[in-house]
């Protein structure tokens, strides 16, 4: 099992006939090389206790949470253990290790994302990676991609194209349909963002160009939501 100084991460490890947890105390540890350094990086709270010179605080090397070396609401009890639970997963063929979705491209038309997914196989062998996409209003589109895989870790990318953006004037029904604007109209447009912090919306900024008067008042959801405009 890897050596770790983050309380924060979660680790998986193949076990064929046991395994250890160990853990070591964290300023018995880390002060030797915190000692050594010239220049130590700064802590919250110097020791009262005496276990730690002032301003050689081993708390700023681990990453565990930071009120265990006492706060002034709290007491400084350095409590290192298992903090969530564990758990013996067993699996045949294959196994999907992370997933996450991009968006390629967009335009008027169509937006262009990928799945794109680790898996793990036990041996060479074929499956069928199947991606279900679901519309706020719980309409779904599925694409299926037939895939070899090989012993070990494999990188699966599976495209996906959703067509037709659909907008709301007024609060009525969604429709894909062209239509007009008229002055003071409300428009509710549903926008598939990507995974990231720099998404933008190449519809919209279009639609803004033709009208500077229109306003964006909410943009809401991390991967899915509703841009509300009005004009």
């Amino acid at each position: 099992m890897p050596f770790t100084l983050s309380g924060f991460c979660e680790y998986r490890e193949e076990i064929r006939k046991s395994r250890f947890i160990t853990f070591a105390a964290p300023i018995k540890t880390l002060q030797p090389m915190v000692l050594a350094q010239k220049a130590s990086l700064p802590g919250e709270y110097d020791s009262a206790f005496g276990d730690e010179p002032k301003g050689r605080q081993t708390s700023p090397y681990i990453r565990k949470p930071k009120y265990h070396y006492g706060w002034d609401w709290g007491p400084r009890i350095l409590n290192v253990g298992l903090w969530r639970p564990v758990r013996l997963e067993t699996w045949d063929n294959a196994r999907i290790d992370t997933l996450r979705v991009d968006q390629d491209d967009l335009n008027d038309s169509e937006a262009r994302l990928s799945a794109k997914a680790v898996i793990q196989a036990d041996r060479e062998t074929v499956a069928n990676v199947r991606v279900t996409l679901t519309a706020p209003d719980g309409s779904q589109q599925q694409v299926v991609q037939q895939v070899t895989l090989a012993a070990g870790t494999n990188a699966v990318s599976v495209p996906i194209t959703v067509a037709n953006g659909r907008y709301s004037v007024n609060g009525a029904a969604f429709t894909a349909a062209p239509g007009l604007v008229g002055n003071g109209a409300a428009v509710r447009v549903e926008h598939i963002a990507a995974a990231g912090f720099t998404t933008t919306s190449d519809d919209l900024a279009r639609a803004m160009r033709r009208n500077p008067n229109l306003k964006v008042l909410v943009a809401s959801g991390r991967y899915a939501g509703l841009l509300e405009a009005y004009a």
